[in-house]
């Protein structure tokens, strides 16, 4: 059963945040994915204060007060040091109300710690050298520029559930071929204390994808991963700690999930291709144990969706289709009711790739959805949300994005997305119009179990 919604259309100009208030939520959405032609991002929120990034290579430093979004602090060009020489800022995030940021100074990196809101550094420590390369690939996947080694290794911020622990995960995989899976690692406590170690999965690069990873409450770090050999894909959790992989054993092929932790547990769940049919899918993994539950699939029905996606991308492409658009989901949360049931949220999105004199250029379209589902595996709802969000960009830059903000309160789910005002209570197979910049409202949708 698919849906389209009805939506609740909240006039305010386009700001950082949208404060929810008014709808008895007691809830202060921090909203920044697209700020009017600008590179403004969130790195994180404190108690008191949001902290955003402008511009990637130099960036400027910008703190807001978090209640009535007044800056408070702002560093142009921000040029962090290690002992007194200037490093690259690589990437940040705000955990235990402190600016963490990665940074490098030749072919070493570093975990920097700075107040917040002064932006006062307070500690560094060294991770050491972290191998980093980048490979161009066009559409089918064939390399046509060689390996380039270049300083910014593939880093990436995990924080627990609890938002006691952080873990800061870098690919040590290098520039070369190399004969094994590795990665360098640090953990953080609320206390900030921690441990930094290296993980050497015993992999060829070639068989390996990373798909998900996740540190508990209790500061235990996971990875799952996908291993293939023959054509044939297997499914891994690895227990940092316990330095072991433990086989899923599963039978069919993953083609999106998203891990959470739950009662100590992890949670998978996702869209799978099993028996030739696509069909969603939850399984538990007990750390305890060592243990995988038995998966739970839910049959779904793709015709609808797919009918309205292949119009909308081929009508936004040109003529000179590349590629015929691919259909894909992405997984972006899972939320957990007391009664075993959840909901399970995304994008579903299609690109088609033209050949624009001698560039690649995507043309992607966006939409919400999602999915209710009972503890059984029922499929009992599937809803989506009309945000017609139509992109065209070249293959080497960012992806497409999608901006939307989402989150639970009394069982239902609340999204929050810029949108344009024809859009209004508009069906799923109607017209779409694109964003405009004059244009723009933002809009709340409130999502039932029912749909």
């Amino acid at each position: 059963m698919i849906k389209s919604k009805s939506i609740l259309v909240v006039f305010i100009f386009f700001s950082f945040s949208i404060s929810l208030w008014a709808q008895g939520l007691g809830e202060t959405l921090n909203w920044s994915e697209r700020i009017k032609a600008t590179d403004i991002r969130v790195l994180g929120v404190s108690d008191e204060y949001m902290i955003l990034q402008d511009e990637f290579d130099i960036p400027n430093i910008i703190i807001l007060d978090k209640v009535h979004f007044k800056q408070v602090n702002k560093i142009d060009k921000f040029k962090p040091q290690v002992e007194g020489k200037k490093a690259m800022f690589l990437n940040g995030i705000v955990f235990q109300n402190k600016l963490i940021i990665t940074v490098s100074k030749k072919e070493k990196h570093y975990i920097q710690r700075y107040s917040i809101p002064q932006l006062e550094l307070e500690n560094t420590i060294e991770i050491g050298e972290v191998e980093a390369f980048l490979e161009f690939s066009n559409p089918n996947g064939q390399f046509f520029a060689a390996s380039i080694k270049v300083p910014k290794p593939n880093v990436q911020f995990l924080m627990s559930e609890n938002k006691e622990n952080l873990w800061v995960l870098y690919d040590n995989s290098g520039p070369e071929k190399k004969q094994k899976v590795e990665y360098v690692y640090q953990t953080f406590t609320k206390t900030f204390t921690g441990t930094r170690a290296n993980i050497d999965l015993g992999i060829k690069p070639e068989y390996y994808s990373r798909l998900n990873a996740i540190i508990t409450n209790d500061g235990k770090p996971f990875i799952f991963y996908k291993k293939s050999m023959d054509g044939k894909p297997s499914y891994y959790i690895y227990d940092v700690f316990k330095k072991k992989s433990f086989n899923s054993n599963l039978s069919f092929t993953l083609v999106n999930q998203k891990m959470i932790e739950h009662n100590s547990n992890i949670m998978l769940a996702g869209f799978c291709y099993r028996n030739k049919s696509f069909e969603l899918f939850s399984m538990t993994y007990h750390p305890l144990k060592s243990q995988f539950e038995s998966p739970v699939f839910t049959p779904f029905e793709l015709s609808k969706t797919l009918e309205y996606a292949d119009k909308s991308t081929i009508k936004k492409a040109s003529k000179d289709v590349y590629s015929q658009p691919v259909l894909k989901y992405s997984v972006d949360g899972i939320k957990l009711l007391e009664d075993g049931s959840k909901y399970i949220y995304g994008e579903y999105y299609t690109t088609a790739i033209t050949m624009k004199s001698v560039a690649y250029v995507e043309h992607t379209t966006k939409e919400i959805y999602a999915a209710y589902i009972d503890k059984t595996g029922k499929l009992l709802s599937f809803t989506v949300i009309p945000k017609w969000q139509a992109f065209s960009n070249a293959v080497f830059s960012n992806p497409a994005w999608g901006s939307y903000l989402c989150f639970m309160k009394q069982d239902k789910l609340f999204f929050v997305f810029e949108d344009n005002p024809k859009n209004n209570n508009i069906d799923l197979h109607q017209k779409h119009y694109e964003i405009e910049d004059d244009a723009d409202q933002t809009t709340l949708c409130i999502l039932s179990k029912d749909g």
